[in-house]
């Protein structure tokens, strides 16, 4: 993996890296004898040949991708959680359109022979065309108002779906540090190893003979960073 341009590899740190390497090799630490036996073991078990510092580095990096790793799920959690408060009040809001939407289909039934009937002293005194005018000035109002209603419930579904869009595309955004800072983790220590292996073989009697048997271990990516997603935490609000 090629470090990127923007990886910070402290010089304290590689300082420490090239001592670590330089001491291991004025040791001769691993001896010839035991990479030659470890590469014996490795071809019946399998596996990758890691010796002195690069143990202790791995254990390192495996400790810090954890915690990136229990960040990320801490991320997911606050996600679902956000999300079932979103549906309870996109629910809510969609029941309440549905309220409205009955309303309306009530307030524009046509007028029933009981409802033009006059209502008052005052009413009987009315003209027919008089009373079914007055009656129906006043289903149009209903009407309009049950409209208005509905439209503003409409409006409040839209709202609340927005919201759950955004609270979605946000996790998005925040649950790509984890795995950012997971990726160049990974470059951080796969050249701190690199380091610490050419000053090893530099300073090691047997050197040149150990160095093309000291290949730097494959560190693949975590799988919560490869193969998961933010956006498989939930999409629907996106579509």
């Amino acid at each position: 993996m090629v470090a990127t341009p923007d990886m910070s590899y402290p010089a304290p740190l590689q300082r420490d890296d090239r001592l670590r390497g330089r001491l291991d090799g004025e040791q001769r630490i691993p001896s010839l004898a035991e990479v030659r036996r470890r590469e014996q073991e490795l071809a019946e078990t399998g596996g990758q040949l890691t010796v002195g510092y690069q143990v202790v580095l791995l254990a390192e990096l495996s400790q810090k991708l954890n915690e990136l790793h229990v960040a990320y799920l801490r991320m997911g959690q606050a996600l679902a959680l956000e999300l079932s408060r979103c549906d309870e009040r996109i629910e809510r809001a969609q029941e309440d359109l549905r309220r409205m939407q009955e309303g309306l289909r009530d307030a524009s039934v046509p007028l029933t022979p009981e409802e033009l009937r006059p209502r008052n002293s005052e009413e009987v005194l009315w003209a027919e065309e008089v009373l079914r005018h007055r009656r129906e000035v006043a289903r149009s109002r209903r009407v309009l108002r049950a409209r208005e209603n509905v439209d503003h419930a409409r409006d409040r579904v839209e709202r609340r779906q927005a919201e759950r869009a955004a609270a979605v595309r946000q996790h998005q955004e925040a649950a790509s540090g984890p795995g950012i800072q997971a990726q160049r983790t990974v470059e951080l220590y796969q050249r701190r190893i690199a380091v610490y292996l050419a000053a090893l073989a530099q300073n090691h009697p047997e050197g040149g003979t150990l160095y093309p048997l000291l290949t730097l271990p494959s560190i693949p990516l975590p799988g919560w960073v490869t193969e998961s997603s933010p956006h498989h935490h939930d999409t629907r609000s996106l579509t």
